[in-house]
């Protein structure tokens, strides 16, 4: 427990540096805190999101992570590398984007801002508040009908 709160952190997926990241956590001590290769779906996907606080994405291939804007829908405050998708979805207002350098550089970034949320657990409801509201004005059926019939309307000169 870190201030009366869980400290577990999820991976949530398999991917290429899955065993190497379980590898380090047990270097670090710390495998007793992280849950690895339990895959979520339905209403306990929901209720994991539900009780989680951040959302760490550092890929730098993402266009729309689906999951990326489930968290944030949950009120789950995003960390990600400012490229491609979720550089464009995630604001200051509702987030954090870490600039694309090195991978050493981002992981310190993004542990940079685990800590200062830690530290100042303050901050973590409105921007949570703000994420949700993002994901559920700017990225609804509604406003992704209005875009792409702008863009229609603009391809065929009207």
């Amino acid at each position: 427990m870190v201030g009366g709160m869980r400290r577990d952190c999820r991976l949530g997926g398999g991917g290429a540096e899955a065993k190497h990241l379980q590898a380090l956590a047990e270097k670090l001590g710390i495998a007793d805190s992280v849950i690895f290769g339990e895959n979520l779906s339905g209403d306990a996907y929901q209720e994991e999101l539900l009780k989680s606080h951040l959302y760490l994405l550092p890929s730098l291939r993402d266009n729309a992570p689906r999951t990326m804007m489930e968290a944030m829908l949950a009120g789950c405050v995003p960390v990600v590398a400012d490229r491609g998708g979720p550089g464009e979805i995630v604001t200051d207002e509702c987030g954090f984007r870490v600039p694309v350098t090195t991978p050493r550089q981002i992981a310190r970034e993004m542990a940079q801002i685990v800590l200062r949320l830690n530290a100042e657990r303050e901050l973590l409801e409105p921007l949570g508040k703000a994420a949700h509201q993002r994901i559920a004005t700017e990225y609804s059926e509604d406003k992704y009908l209005e875009k792409i019939n702008a863009i229609y309307c603009q391809a065929l000169g009207k």
